[in-house]
């Protein structure tokens, strides 16, 4: 299977979020970018949800223990 490489702007179009919001997943080491500075939108929405969703359980245990 081929790999679809797209933009900043064109992955934020298809996840339905701003530019900015990319650049700050980057910037947060959430997804990760191809070489080129281009995203692989299938491996960059597995790590935005793992890498979201472990971001928001480290900070609810927190809230837990307290």
């Amino acid at each position: 299977m081929a790999m679809m490489e797209v933009s900043l702007r064109a992955y934020a179009r298809m996840r339905g979020c701003s530019l900015p919001a990319v650049q700050k997943a980057i910037a947060t080491k959430r997804i990760t970018t191809l070489p080129d500075g281009s995203i692989d939108p299938e491996r960059a929405n597995q790590e935005w949800a793992k890498n979201t969703l472990s971001v928001w359980m480290r900070r609810r245990r927190r809230s837990m223990t307290g």
